[in-house]
């Protein structure tokens, strides 16, 4: 048998992954896009799934990220179109968006 814990930022894995999932960000090496959501709808999905509710604060993070990541004129374009460098962009604004 094993046991052990494990803390992110000081908080307890087991009781308070509600709270670890605000700041947490995950970049995986092979991406995890829906061919048919574009840029902005990729980050918008994220965000909500990171807690955020606030439809302007979203559509703020949202603009920033795409500049961030230099996708403003990709920002309608399905994920199945992008370069892959395009993809690996989006998937890193996806590990930030909602103060990750």
């Amino acid at each position: 048998m094993t046991s052990g814990w494990a803390e992110v930022n000081g908080l307890d894995v087991e009781t308070q992954m509600e709270q670890i999932r605000t700041f947490l960000g995950v970049c995986p090496q092979h991406d995890i896009l829906f061919d048919s959501l574009t840029v902005r709808e990729h980050l918008q999905l994220f965000a909500s799934f990171k807690g955020m509710t606030d439809s302007k604060l979203i559509e703020a993070e949202v603009e920033r990220f795409i500049d961030d990541v230099d996708l403003r004129e990709k920002a309608d374009v399905w994920s199945k179109n992008l370069s892959g460098g395009q993809k690996r962009r989006l998937s890193v604004a996806i590990a930030f968006i909602g103060g990750s």
